[in-house]
Formats: structure tokens, sequence, C-alpha cells
């Protein structure tokens, strides 16, 4: 305070990392009994570390050094030298602890174990066995019995701590098995044990030494005895029989005796039964008894009392019987237990069922432990019913129905908007349909597509809540955005069947689009091209198309004249025309059919991007695992799309020209023309089928090459039914009127062995000389039509 100051003192502080424990891997466990003078223990060590024990005796340290210093091994290993105690003869406990330690004297956390040490050089030990009626041992053993290591005291009541005076270590056994003569019962326990050769095995029941020993002093290591009690206070029907007897064990070599083992075998012929229980949600509220009020959550707890120690199930079970829920625990000394389980929505039928330590059941018919609750956590389910997901619908006020149903709590309101949030307006039931509600909504005349969305709430307060996106009707938009230079031809768009969505809801199917793109040599009508692309384009889930592919750069020349079918997997099912390198032709006269598929995966890499990288030189192969490659600046996808195969596999002639091709439930069917003769030789042209087995292609001749005419059979059609089956029509030069005169037919066929191509339409309608055509038809079915009914249009010359 008068401004003096002291000298200064310096303090300097190591700060260094505790290394981790050290690890003791034998020979004994915790509280293990160990009979010989010597014992080594082992173990592993962290890098750099030494290991110091500590070995006390009664309090008193007999060892405190270092006993493997830090350069020695990781794995390690130190002898100790076992005492005898004074203050407890029939516990010769040797304590030690283990630290790792490092140079600079820092040390981890300890590793504390104990050993009993048997100074008369024999120990004995219990391994306890179950037999059959026949004495013999059972291998795979279900226990008659239940065992705990337990602490008693000499009149069999619980310790206080396992320390206290007069503790003793035990092995508790609990059993029902019966036995004895007839009208009595008795505790059967057999145990099998070890102890030294020459060594007496000895016993006591309840105090009493036992008539006769164990086992006589020779030269054997096991021994085995059964423990009988009998039940003099009842008989058979008696249930609540239960009496307890106090079994000690031990070994006398040389006038000295081993500590004893002590056992008290309980036998136990009372069922375990439930007191004080309570129902709980999830929210920890009770569950009032016989109340049919549904509950939310997702689980139920069960609280109560039951034997001590027993095990406790509870089971959960649907109306049919059918488990959706179960749960065990054990009780507590005091019988105290609580076990949560599972329950689904609807009527949950919860029973529990004790089994306690002798393996006696509690009782399934008492109706006290058993509850039927029902449970409402989900809101009620909505179904949309008009207008479906991924419905086109007109701009404007629209109506909407749904259906909505809770079988649990009923539905107390439906609600229904546009967009992703806002209160939406309520939906009027329709009280002569049941869970049908009505209103509307409005379709926006800006945007190509609209989220509808319904909330409904049930009686127990869940909401749900289900939308499906709608997409506008209205003015066309335009898929080809090639440059300038570039001419679309030829276009085909396919829809494939209705699906469920990940909400369960039904929508409609994937869109793909696919048409011929060329880069023609001048600018006059129908320009020869100097190449040829196939393009594909998507319809997303947001109801815009995505940005168009190229489908055909792989191994291809020129592609022409595309086809597209969508599979029920939203899968887009491609064919074209094509004089590439894929068929084996590299001077490109001879064209062949290509197929693939894709799954709408768009590029990585954006048209800018494929631009800025140049063009691939279309004399250049690509192999089919290249990346994403450019072509006349347009991307080509290789994600998402299969690997190119020939569709006109063995066909011997020309180049194969128009292809169509379907799909269903047995896979992709193709059909094509090809030019099998040439010009002037007979028939030009003739109409092949294909199908894919394995995803091997094999082609079969469709028309008939003999009918005559010049032409012979060319752009056809195909369309399968709802089995899968393939029905074709083509236009054919038959001349089947026969004049002279050109005329064209159509004719229709099915694929498959016996099946021959029909005459449908005669050109010149029955007046010989007419030059008239009939031409250019087309197929549908109804692929949900049971008699797979066939329509059929053609153009036809009056």
């Amino acid at each position: 305070n008068a401004g003096n100051r002291s000298k200064k003192a310096r303090v300097e502080i190591l700060l260094a990392q505790r290394p981790a424990a050290v690890e003791v891997t034998g020979p004994v466990d915790d509280n293990g009994v160990w009979d010989s003078e010597g014992i080594t223990w082992e173990g592993t060590k962290p890098a750099g570390t030494g290991v110091w024990m500590i070995q006390t005796v009664d309090g008193t340290a007999v060892v405190d050094s270092l006993v493997v210093s830090p350069d020695a091994e990781n794995s390690w290993s130190a002898r100790a030298n076992l005492q005898v105690t004074t203050g407890d003869p029939d516990r010769n406990w040797n304590q030690f602890t283990f630290l790792a330690i490092t140079p600079e004297n820092i040390r981890s956390l300890p590793v504390a174990l104990r050993v009993d040490y048997d100074d008369v050089g024999c120990s004995v030990t219990i391994t306890n066995q179950t037999y059959d009626d026949q004495g013999e041992l059972r291998e795979d053993r279900p226990l008659d019995f239940s065992e705990e290591d337990c602490h008693r005291m000499a009149d069999g009541s619980r310790c206080s701590s396992p320390d206290a005076a007069g503790c003793l270590a035990a092995l508790c056994v609990w059993t029902s098995r019966p036995g004895g003569e007839e009208g009595s019962r008795f505790s059967n326990y057999p145990m099998i044990g070890t102890a030294c050769a020459n060594a007496e095995v000895k016993g006591a029941q309840d105090g009493a030494p036992l008539a006769e020993p164990v086992r006589e002093a020779i030269d054997v290591l096991t021994w085995s005895h059964d423990v009988n009690q009998a039940c003099s206070s009842c008989d058979i029907g008696d249930t609540a029989a239960e009496t307890t007897v106090r079994v000690e064990v031990w070994a006398e070599k040389e006038g000295r005796a081993t500590r004893h083992h002590n056992i008290w075998v309980t036998a136990d012929f009372t069922r375990p039964t439930f007191a004080d229980l309570v129902f709980k949600n999830a929210a920890d509220e009770v569950i009032p008894p016989n109340s049919n009020s549904p509950i939310s959550g997702e689980t139920v707890t069960v609280c109560g009392t039951t034997e001590s120690g027993a095990w406790v199930a509870l089971f959960n079970t649907d109306t049919g019987g059918a488990q959706q829920g179960f749960a065990m625990t054990k009780a507590a000394e005091d019988g105290t237990f609580c076990i949560t389980v599972a329950v689904a929505e609807g009527g949950n039928n919860l029973a529990l069922q004790a089994e306690d330590r002798a393996h006696n059941l509690s009782d399934d018919e008492n109706p006290d432990y058993a509850r039927v609750i029902n449970v409402d956590t989900e809101g009620p389910h909505i179904t949309f019913v008009a207008p479906r997901s991924g419905a086109w619908v007109a701009a404007g006020t629209a109506t909407l129905r749904v259906t909505v149903i809770d079988t649990v709590s009923g539905v107390s309101a439906v609600r229904a908007g546009v967009g992703e949030g806002g209160e939406g307006a309520p939906l009027d039931e329709d009280n002569e349909v049941q869970g049908a509600f009505e209103g509307s909504v409005e379709i926006s005349a800006d945007d190509a597509r609209t989220r509808i969305w319904v909330s409904a709430t049930d009686g127990a307060g869940n909401t749900s809540r289900s939308a499906i996106t709608v997409y506008r009707t209205g003015e066309p938009m335009i898929l080809s955005t090639e440059a300038d230079e570039f001419e679309s031809r030829k276009p085909r768009i396919s829809v494939g069947p209705s699906r469920q969505d990940e909400d369960g809801n039904e929508v409609g199917g994937k869109i793909f689009a696919v048409w011929e793109s060329c880069v023609p040599t001048n600018v006059d009508s129908d320009p020869p091209c100097e190449s040829k692309l196939v393009i594909a384009a998507h319809l997303g889930p947001d109801g815009t198309w995505g940005d168009p592919i190229v489908v055909n750069i792989r191994n291809s020349a020129n592609g022409s004249l595309p086809d597209v079918a969508v599979d029920e997997d939203g899968i887009a099912h491609i064919v074209w025309a094509d004089d590439g390198r894929v068929g084996g032709d590299v001077d490109g006269d001879v064209d062949d059919v290509i197929y693939t598929t894709w799954n709408g995966t768009a590029p990585t890499r954006t048209d800018t991007e494929c631009a800025n990288n140049g063009a691939t030189p279309l004399e250049q192969p690509r192999p089919p695992d290249a990346p994403q490659v450019c072509w006349h600046g347009r991307m080509q996808s290789q994600a998402g799309m299969s690997d190119t195969a020939v569709v006109s596999v063995g066909v011997v002639g020309g180049s194969a020209s128009l292809a169509r091709i379907a799909v269903g439930p047995v896979g992709p069917r193709v059909v094509f023309a090809v030019d099998t003769q040439g010009s002037g030789t007979g028939r030009n042209v003739e109409v092949y089928y294909a199908s894919s087995q394995g995803g091997a292609w094999s082609a079969e001749l469709l028309s008939d090459s003999e009918i005559g005419g010049e032409f012979g059979a060319d752009k056809p059609q195909i369309a399968l039914d709802g089995a899968g089956d393939a029905h074709v029509v083509w236009q054919d030069d038959g001349n089947v009127d026969g004049d002279d005169e050109p005329d064209r037919d159509i004719y229709y066929g099915r694929p498959g062995p016996g099946n021959e191509g029909v005459l449908l339409v005669n050109g010149n309608c029955g007046d010989p000389g007419a030059d008239r055509k009939a031409h250019r038809a087309d197929i549908a079915i109804d692929t949900n039509d049971p008699n797979s009914r066939v329509y059929i249009a053609w153009l036809g010359e009056d």
C-alpha cells in the first residue's frame, strides 16, 4: 500500500497431455480367484509410455514402481507375488493399479483390478449344466433355472453393499423344476464344477454339512452335486410354494480348506402377477381404463410392479393378430418396471406377460393384463379424383373433387388451395358419396403448371396435406431450339402409362418427344442434309420441357425418322434409321434400325460450353462409354442412356427406312420397312417385325414378298394390346384386284407363328382399272379393353 514492490516470483508450468490408459488383457478378470503365489499380468500400452504398477494389501502398498520402461514394446507383461491378508482370512484381496506413464512422469487414468489369492493352492469352480431325463448332458442347454451373481448375508438377506461386514459373494439360483415322489415337489439344481486333483470336495446345506463328501480325494478334476430340497409344506396343486436353501461348496487338501462358494437356490412354483398398472401415451399422459377415445403419438408406455427381477414382455397386435410392436424389460429388485412399445394407426391390442427367474409365466388369460387402445397419429388419407396429378387443365375455374377417409376418428375439415401456402377455401362434403368432397380452384393462365393442395383434419386433430401438379392447356410451345441453320422435322411423341407418385397418388405417365434435325446444304424445300441428328426432349415434373439432347452421336453418321414409346417406369424407348457405323456399314450405303433408351436425365454441360468445345467430326467414332460429347454445338446425354443396339439384325438386302416402336409388359417391339431387293428386281420394300429377349434383337419378315407389285410393303405402324401382343398395319402395293393399274392396299398382321397379313382395304374398292390408293394407315388399341379391339385409320384417294 505504500508503493513498495516485492521481488518477482517466477513459476514455470509444463503443459502436457495425459496419455491413454494402459490395457490389461490377462490373466484374470476383476474379483478373480488365483491359487498360485505368483501372477503374471499382460496387456498393451500406448507407444512411448511405461507401465507403473501399485500393489496394495490391506491398505498397504507392497509394490509402487515402474515395471515396464517407456522404450519397451507396446505389448507388455509384469510378474507380481500375491500376499496373504490378515484382516479377512476368507478373502486374501490383492489390489492392483496400473498406469501408463510418460518419460516426463505424466500418468494416465488408473486401471484397477483385484485378485482373491487362495493360498491353499486349490481353487473350486462351478460350471452349471443341465441334463435330460436319461442323465445325458444337453449340448444346447435350455436352462431349467436362472442364475445371477449376487451378494447375500448368511441368513439369505440381501447385503446393504458388497463390502458390508458379513456379506458373502454368492450365486443366486431360481428354479421351478419339479421332481421327487408323487404328491411332493422339490428343487432340483444340478451343479457341476472343477477342483484340484487329490483334494476332497465337501458341501453343506443350510449350515449342516452333507453326510457324504461331494467328491472323494481322487485324481480327477470334476465334481457334481444335485441340490435337492423337499417342499414339505405343499402338494402338487399348490402354486404358491417357494422355498430357499443355502448351499456351500469348498475343497480340503492336506488339512487346509479353501474358502467356501455360497449358492442360494430358490424353488419357486408361483406365477408372477402384475399390480398398479398405468398406461401412458407418448406425451406421458395417463390413458384412462376402458377409454375408446383415440390417442396420438407413436408409442405407449406401461408402468407397474411385478415379481422382483422378472422379465416383462409387452406385445402389440392388430385386430387380425399380426404383430405390430414388441418390447421387453427386466423388473427392478423392488419389482417396479416401465416398458415402451411402438403402436400403429388404428386398433392396438396390448398384452403384458411376465416370466420370473424360475421361468414361471404370468396368467395370459387375466384380462387385467391386456388393453385395447385406438391410435390416431395420422391425418386423413387424401385421394385426388379430379383432376389427377399431371393432368392438363384449361385456365380459369376448375372443379376439384377429392376423397378423404379417416377410419379412426373421422374427418372434421377439408380445405384446398393453389400454390405453396395460404389458407385456401373449405371443400363441401358430398353426403351421397362416402368421403367425397368438392370445390373449385383457379388455374393460372400465365403459368405452365399449377400446384393444387388439399389439407384435411381428423377428429383427433391430426392434419394431413397432399398436393398435385397440373399443367395448363393452351398455346403451343417450340421444342426444337436448334440454331437457325438447323431444320427440325418428323416429330413423334409418347405418353407412358399412369403411375403412383411417392405420396401414393396416381399421376400421369412421363412424356417424351423425338424429332429429326438436319444441317441442310441449302434452304430449298426438303433439302438434303449435310448431317442428320435424332433429338429427344423430356417434359419435366414442373410442366416445362427440358433442354433437348442428341440421341444418335455414338457410332453414328446420320440418324433419321425417329420414333419413341414410354414404358410404365417412365423410360423412353427410341428407334431410328441410321447410316452410321452401328451396323457395321462404314460407307453409308445401308441404313440400320438402331435402338436405345433414355430416362430423361439432362446433360451435365450447357450448350454454350458445348459450342465452345467445338463439334465432334462426323467421321470420328465415339466409344459407348465416352463422356458427354458435342455435335454441331448440341450436347448428347450419356447419363441415363443405354448402349445402342441394332434392331434390323439378320436382314439381308438394302437399307432400313421407317421404323415404329411400341412398348408393353413384354418389352419393346419394333416394325420397320427394308429395301430388300433393290429397284427393278421385283418388290422394292418389305415390312419386318423385331422383338428383344434379354437385350438381344431378332427380326422376321411380316409382309408377303410374293404378292406382287413393284413397290411392295411400306410405312408400317404398330400397337400393343393389354397382354403385350403386337398388332401391325402397313400399306402394300399388292395389286390384289388383278389388273395392272397401280394401286395400294392396307394390310393388317399379327406377328407370330401361323399369323399372316390379311387384306384390310382394297385401294381400288372393287373398281377394276381405277387408279386409286389406300395408304398411310395408323393403328391404336385401348390396353384396358379385354377384347383388344383394334382401331385403324388410313388415307384413301377418292
